[in-house]
């Protein structure tokens, strides 16, 4: 087994806060603060799509004791980096920087996501760059097809819906819808805060008491969950789109998986689609020709997991590539995964996950990941005993249970001639 870094690791709670993770790497000067929040695009109504999106756009424009232009020359004129993204089932704010960056981090995150003030300038111009990034998205063949393969999984259900919401819904948000939405769900006691880096746990302590205790104290408001999503939709369909390639989704949805069947499905998209590797890109990249690029990815939510492939061909190449990853999956249910070939797969994923482990950025999402989903942070040996764990047959008869070729879905985006 790959040696695990030395990293110290406690959890702590803020009163009225939510908890509170701290990795040490003794010795590191980088540093990474993040604070998860469990709310995303599916916790919206329909009359409120993309608000958690437009939400995390608008905390970057002002709070009580901050300006817009403020909040970034504390943070990014001090050399540190700040960012966030909305997902389907959180929102994630983080700031990687150096240990002298500590304090000013967490005062300015926790300013940023609970007393914003969504002044109504900043709100107009947001507006017109969140139309432009939907705008962005579509010209993406990759993430448009993406889109609407999670709307056709999920149909009629908020995992299906798109994260940035739709144009004419965004022209129409005012002030206070956005104000109303952030009330009724984003709150400390819910949030995960999550930090790694050389500090000391007594001074980030420090830091984040004195945070939370400026913030005013609220009423305890459990965040509405969304219906458990639709489980198994097979479909095929076929489009056409102003690319220049035709570009393929095949995947499927499935039910909500522990640990050890994460683990198992981790090592399946790695397998077939991970690096240059694997046996999708030696069958349709370097034998076949058939290909640039061909990837596989793997979402786990808290009710449901989704395992897909993409990639892009023309449409001569279209059936031979279809049929050749239609054999494959065939394949990979009717047969274990060979010794060896298992064997790389071990190697690839344990290498990921100390990369990731002494990895700053990597390691504070993850962290506060692994507490929203299994209740606890995983530790780096556990995760590591459990890829060393992995069989031939073990991932096999996952494989038999959840993933028979004809459970997979399909979508096409025919380029037009």
């Amino acid at each position: 087994m790959a040696a695990a870094p030395r990293i110290l690791f406690t959890e702590e709670r803020l009163p009225g806060g939510g908890p509170v993770l701290i990795s040490r790497i003794p010795g590191r000067r980088s540093l990474g603060v993040g604070v998860y929040v469990p709310v995303g695009s599916r916790h919206e109504r329909p009359q409120q799509q993309g608000l958690a999106h437009f939400i995390e756009h608008m905390v970057f424009k002002g709070t009580r004791r901050y300006s817009a232009r403020q909040l970034l020359r504390k943070i990014e004129g001090a050399g540190a980096e700040i960012n966030a993204f909305t997902a389907r089932d959180h929102m994630f704010f983080y700031i990687h920087g150096i240990d002298q960056h500590g304090k000013t981090a967490i005062d300015v995150l926790h300013e940023m996501l609970f007393q914003p003030v969504f002044p109504e300038p900043e709100l107009e111009k947001e507006r017109n760059v969140i139309l432009e990034e939907i705008e962005m998205y579509k010209d993406s063949p990759e993430d448009d097809i993406t889109d609407r393969f999670f709307e056709l999984l999920f149909p009629g259900h908020p995992l299906g819906a798109d994260i940035l919401g739709k144009p004419e819904q965004i022209r129409q948000y005012g002030r206070s819808d956005l104000m109303q939405f952030h009330a009724a769900h984003i709150h400390p006691f819910q949030a995960i805060y999550s930090i790694s880096g050389g500090l000391s746990f007594s001074r980030v302590s420090r830091w984040l008491e004195k945070a939370a205790g400026a913030e005013a104290p609220t009423t305890k408001k459990e965040t509405l969950a969304a219906p458990p999503p639709p489980i198994g939709v097979v479909f095929e369909q076929e489009r056409r789109k102003d690319f220049h390639q035709t570009h393929v989704v095949v995947g499927l949805s499935l039910p909500a998986f522990g640990f050890e069947d994460r683990i198992r499905l981790a090592a399946v998209s790695q397998y077939l689609g991970g690096n240059m590797r694997s046996v999708l890109w030696e069958e349709l990249r370097e034998k076949r020709g058939c290909v640039y690029h061909v990837s596989t990815q793997v979402q786990f939510f808290q009710d449901a997991s989704v395992f897909y492939i993409h990639f892009g061909t023309t449409e001569k190449h279209l059936s031979t590539a279809m049929k050749t990853v239609r054999r494959l999956l065939k394949k990979l249910f009717e047969r274990p995964v060979a010794r060896g070939r298992l064997a790389e797969v071990r190697r690839q994923l344990l290498t990921a996950a100390v990369w990731g482990a002494e990895n700053v950025a990597h390691q504070i999402f993850m962290q506060a990941w692994q507490r929203h989903h299994y209740g606890h942070a995983v530790p780096l040996e556990v995760r590591m005993a459990a890829l060393e764990a992995l069989t031939p047959a073990r991932l096999f008869a996952f494989s038999q249970t959840h993933l028979h070729p004809d459970r997979y879905a399909a979508l096409i985006y025919h380029a037009r001639s």
